[in-house]
């Protein structure tokens, strides 16, 4: 078996901070050597750090070095993160760390489906697994195989993107970490994070979890398990009271009893003005992103523990198209709340999860009734996902949206 030489890479556009380099660095080193690892250094300062990291992997690329690491100078990480990250055996693994100034946000990332701020931090802090495939890590403490680098050609060379000193800019501002994950995905390579390599960041102090969970006034989370880290649940809650933050509240509510990773969208309309309706937001919204299920909810939903997890397993298990939430009213006979695998729905309507032509009722109705008739239509009573609203009974409905219902589903009970 060839033996490991990792290379460790420090690029710094400052001096090297006494906590990483007189006690973090020589003890990494020599945990490494006494697991068996040949390890070699490089340190090259400047202020590009992009130029920095290029200097140094040029230089290990006329060595028999087999895996890099890079390491930031501000940062302190665990004395065996080369053998922890070694140990997984794949191309590019990330270290879990936080950023230096609140609220300390994950540097680990998923996509989100928006063309501003594509990704979106992933908080891995109480999940049990030691590693998980993400989009995008931060450079701190990140492990690639140096055959990874040798296949990339020209694309090996680290850069910033165009904007990324703008402090105004949307557009072409990743981090040159970012930009790189992004070139590793375009060769074919998955990215990892391992989650049991945390990390601190040094600023006046060193920055973890509990300032993260302070800042954010979260607590572990102990009761989530297999969580999806891909663009796999998109939840969409119209509400038309921005001002007030009630739908990012009820998001919240609904994220802590979820039991599985999504992304969550408040989909914000404007009370008592011309609105498109919640089915145009809706549809423009799939449209313009690609997960694999979207779930439709409202502001007025409560849920019950695991609510998502158990729709999100019927619907992998069964192949069907839509999931019927237990909302206390139909109990599965019709999808009031309801979860859609978009490749279905798509093929029924060409585009989208409804037909565009309802505002905002009806749609549901439309798609429950072509599930049940077709056998696509899911149901798993323990999924609660209830409407609370005291004056529901006494709302009344689109009239346009019914009369469109009644056109298209002539022998449709129409509720």
């Amino acid at each position: 078996m060839k033996q490991i030489h990792c290379g460790i890479g420090i690029p710094s556009p400052d001096t090297l901070s006494p906590e990483f380099a007189l006690g973090n660095l020589p003890q990494i080193m020599s945990n490494a050597k006494k697991k068996g690892y040949k390890v070699s250094l490089l340190y090259k300062r400047g202020v590009r750090t992009d130029s920095n990291r290029n200097y140094i992997l040029n230089e290990f690329l006329k060595t028999d070095v087999t895996h890099i690491l890079w390491l930031d100078a501000d940062m302190i990480y665990p004395v065996d993160i080369i053998d922890k990250l070694v140990s997984v055996d794949v191309d590019v693994i990330g270290s879990f760390y936080y950023k230096r100034q609140p609220p300390y946000h994950p540097v680990v990332y998923v996509l989100n489906g928006q063309k501003e701020n594509p990704y979106r931090p992933v908080d891995l802090q109480g999940y049990s697994a030691n590693h998980f495939e993400v989009d995008g890590v931060g450079y701190g403490g990140m492990l690639v195989k140096m055959d990874v680098y040798k296949s990339l050609g020209d694309d090996k060379w680290t850069t910033y993107g165009k904007n990324f000193h703008i402090p105004t800019a949307t557009t072409d501002k990743q981090s040159h970490d970012l930009l790189m994950c992004e070139t590793f995905k375009k060769h074919g390579y998955k990215i990892y994070v391992h989650n049991g390599v945390k990390c601190l960041h040094i600023t006046d102090k060193a920055v973890g979890e509990a300032d993260y969970l302070a800042e954010t006034n979260k607590k572990p989370i102990s009761d989530v398990s297999e969580p999806l880290l891909e663009k796999e649940i998109a939840v969409l809650m119209p509400s038309i009271w921005k001002e007030e933050g009630r739908g990012e509240v009820v998001c919240q509510q609904l994220m802590k009893r979820a039991g599985i990773n999504a992304d969550y969208f408040v989909l914000y309309g404007e009370k008592d003005k011309d609105d498109p309706g919640f089915i145009k937001k809706v549809n423009d919204f799939v449209n313009n992103t690609d997960y694999k299920y979207y779930v439709y909810t409202a502001y007025d939903a409560f849920a019950g523990r695991n609510w998502l997890k158990i729709a999100y397993n019927a619907l992998e298990e069964s192949g069907k198209g839509l999931f019927a939430f237990n909302d206390g009213k139909w109990y599965g006979r019709m999808a009031a709340f309801g979860m859609v695998r978009k490749e279905w729905a798509s093929k029924l309507y060409g585009s989208g999860i409804f037909f565009d032509g309802y505002h905002s009722h009806y749609a549901d109705v439309e798609i429950s009734g072509i599930a049940r008739k077709t056998d696509q239509l899911a149901i798993d009573l323990r999924s609660l996902l209830v409407e609370v609203d005291p004056d529901k009974d006494t709302k009344g409905t689109n009239l346009e949206d019914k009369k469109l219902f009644a056109e298209r589903n002539p022998n449709a009970e129409i509720h």
